[in-house]
């Protein structure tokens, strides 16, 4: 999904975006947490780098969202 990669040199893949979903809603803690915590806590959490935590963000938020 093209919409869903943030600018810099690491621009995660679709499947590690998804995997971060995916986990995030089997988490206790939930989508909401990765959706709203805090950026390094989130990306700590769930052992990704901080992009993939921002592509999942960008495409949970959905198109209107985004500025």
């Amino acid at each position: 999904m093209a919409d869903a990669k943030p600018t810099g040199s690491y621009t995660p893949a679709d499947r590690e975006v998804e995997a971060l979903i995916t986990a995030a809603t089997r988490h206790p803690l939930g989508t909401e947490f990765l959706v709203g915590g805090y950026l390094g806590t989130v990306a700590i959490t769930f052992r990704v780098h901080a992009f993939v935590v921002e592509a999942a963000r960008l495409r949970l938020r959905g198109p209107s969202d985004r500025n």
